[in-house]
């Protein structure tokens, strides 16, 4: 039985590194120009959110529905 918290975080990390495990070498690779598949620009994916867009999806929420799980509605 673990109390103290130096011991707990040593065994969550354990846990999960041993679940996830740890990257590896592949001596093989993927060539993913040769599949010809679209490539898209994907850089504005961790933009922060315009004020703008906050309140354009605000106003798009239908008004008319029950509270959702935090007590507020659209």
């Amino acid at each position: 039985m673990i109390t103290d918290h130096d011991g707990k975080a040593a065994a969550m990390y354990n846990f999960y590194n041993d679940l996830i495990g740890t990257s590896v070498d592949r001596n093989r690779t993927i060539n993913l120009d040769e599949l010809n598949i679209t490539a898209h620009e994907l850089g504005q994916l961790d933009a922060p959110f315009s004020k703008d867009e906050v309140w354009s999806t605000i106003r798009q929420l239908p008004s008319n529905k029950a509270p959702g799980p935090d007590g507020f509605t659209g």
